[in-house]
């Protein structure tokens, strides 16, 4: 069985698609899928998504890091 590491994001935009998501976390190594939830009506069309990576990397460092990432 292998462990991995998420990031959940809560809000994410509607404009926002998961290639883009795709594109930013390529760069980051251990690096493994996206995930995102359908637009939910009832939050503005807002969906959720799950950033997988390997378990060795350091994911909080990741998750600073992504903070300052601006998409579109």
């Amino acid at each position: 069985m292998h462990k991995t590491a998420s990031i959940f994001m809560r809000n994410l935009p509607p404009t926002v698609t998961k290639q883009d998501l795709e594109n930013i976390c390529k760069q980051y190594e251990g690096f493994k899928r996206v995930a995102l939830s359908d637009p939910a009506a009832d939050r503005g069309f807002q969906r959720r998504a799950w950033l997988t990576f390997d378990s060795n990397v350091d994911v909080k460092k990741i998750c600073w890091s992504l903070q300052s990432v601006k998409v579109r």
